[in-house]
């Protein structure tokens, strides 16, 4: 009798731990199968070249300066989900990577002071202690990263085994554009959504005031017709003084922005180049050439005029912004697309278009929209090399969903919610652009802002230089500094 009980308590025993067995496989089946399809992401045709695997381990992504997407649209915390379109997209998109490779993606913030110094001396002590503390970077334009490449802190993407870099989800052209030496040792894919610039305009009161356009502003855009004289004169429409004691931010404007890095972007949709390669590969200052310097010189001083007319207040203090479209005083604002979804707070209807042209000549070219963030690096000291190759390529493969909500739903149906709305938004993200004078700001120099900012440097009231002044009091530095830049690289 008692070896009968023993049998049976022994079965019993069996079959509960397969019973636990069971349902524990059960669980992991349905929780990395059922909720996610691994091959489709957006109607792709094909899945990169990685084979499905179990780390075990983190990724770390240090973010160096604000001019990236904000940090829930990079990656999702599962207590902060709410539920709502976008932080379901990215937080899917998470999932899908992480339960594929067997990873945790990780976001790491500067704790203390968040200047360029601070970040590369965060970088410097990641790759000397080799702890892997730090492995992939996600920097605005000049967030040192000249400087991480003269040092050999960043990899040459171009190499690594598992990313696709002629992949649609990788930023070909773009990249191209900052290729040094044959090297890309900063990437973009669809992983980090475009921090692009836009004007933003009051849709109620443009009505008072387009019957004085020969069409109407959308038109101009998709005909390529909306010039920096047709924006200037669209803005001297508007002046309406509220207390009769002359330009105060109570007044109703014809356009208004802080006069910082937003306004870099005139010389981009100018397409007035800061820096180009000549026939030898040397980069040099080309915004003063004979080609360029008329259009610059013109172009600065138009601005600088509008922002002494009553029609505009462009704030000089880039942490000050004292007439948002917000407000109901400003018939135009110069923004960023991240700005735009803290406008469905306010009971205004506003649309989008892109930065002026300089001129109708340009016309052949189009717009070419600021891009001020969102690179992507690969520090030179690595664990698991391919562990990284492999997380960058599926978060870039995984985020068409993830643009489509943000560009579509978000933006496109929920803040520029018409159908010209839209088609402005398409323009502005079809035409982004850079330039090495801006992205490599610091090679070779001490300094500095380089010539990146010299449409708001010139524009400033307290400012005496004008642009031949100006350029020549940077021009040995920087054309020296490139030339010792390349070099370094070699």
């Amino acid at each position: 009798m008692k070896k009968f009980l023993r049998i049976i308590t022994l079965l019993m025993s069996f079959l509960l731990v397969l019973t636990l067995f069971i349902g524990c496989d059960k669980e992991n089946e349905d929780k990395d199968d059922s909720e996610f399809d691994f091959g489709d992401e957006g109607g792709a045709d094909f899945f990169p070249d990685i084979e499905r695997k179990d780390y075990g381990e983190d990724l770390n992504f240090y973010i160096m300066g604000a001019s990236n997407p904000p940090d829930y649209f990079l990656l999702a915390d599962e207590d902060d989900n709410d539920g709502s379109p976008m932080d379901e997209a990215v937080f899917n998109r998470q999932e899908k990577v992480n339960r594929f490779l067997g990873i945790d993606l990780v976001l790491l913030k500067p704790t203390d002071n968040t200047g360029h110094t601070t970040y590369i001396k965060h970088v410097e002590s990641a790759i000397k202690n080799m702890d892997g503390t730090m492995e992939t970077i996600l920097t605005h334009v000049n967030g040192c990263v000249a400087n991480l490449i003269s040092e050999n802190y960043l990899l040459d993407l171009s190499e690594f085994d598992g990313i696709d870099l002629e992949a649609d989800y990788w930023n070909q052209e773009f990249m191209d554009d900052l290729e040094l030496n044959g090297n890309y040792f900063l990437g973009l894919s669809d992983f980090n959504l475009l921090y692009t610039y836009v004007i933003a305009f009051n849709k109620n009161m443009l009505e008072l005031y387009e019957s004085h356009l020969d069409k109407s502003l959308y038109d101009l855009v998709r005909d390529r017709e909306w010039t920096l004289d047709e924006m200037i004169s669209l803005s001297s429409l508007v002046y309406l003084d509220a207390t009769g004691n002359g330009k105060t931010t109570d007044d109703t404007f014809g356009i208004s922005g802080t006069c910082w890095v937003s306004f870099c972007g005139f010389l981009t949709s100018s397409n007035i180049p800061m820096m180009e390669q000549d026939q030898s590969g040397a980069y040099l200052i080309a915004i003063n050439n004979d080609l360029n310097g008329a259009k610059a010189d013109n172009l600065i001083s138009k601005l600088k005029d509008l922002g002494a007319s009553n029609n505009a207040w462009f704030d000089y203090d880039y942490s000050k912004n004292s007439v948002p479209i917000t407000a109901g005083k400003t018939l135009m604002h110069v923004c960023s697309t991240f700005s735009l979804p803290g406008y469905l707070d306010y009971n205004i209807e506003f649309g989008v278009v892109p930065f002026p042209m300089y001129d109708l000549d340009q016309a052949s070219v189009g717009y070419k929209s600021l891009q001020w963030g969102g690179y992507i690096g690969v520090l030179s000291y690595q664990k698991n090399a391919i562990k990284v190759a492999e997380a960058l390529e599926l978060l870039a493969f995984y985020s068409e969903n993830v643009k489509i909500t943000f560009y579509e739903k978000l933006l496109g149906k929920q803040v520029a919610d018409m159908p010209d709305d839209a088609a402005m938004l398409e323009i502005i993200w079809d035409s982004v652009s850079t330039d090495v004078g801006q992205t490599f700001v610091g090679a070779g120099t001490s300094s500095d802002r380089g010539v990146c900012y010299t449409v708001p440097e010139l524009m400033w009231p307290s400012s005496t230089q004008n642009l031949s002044s100006f350029i020549k009091s940077k021009e040995t530095q920087i054309n020296t500094g490139f030339k010792k830049f390349l070099q370094e690289i070699d």
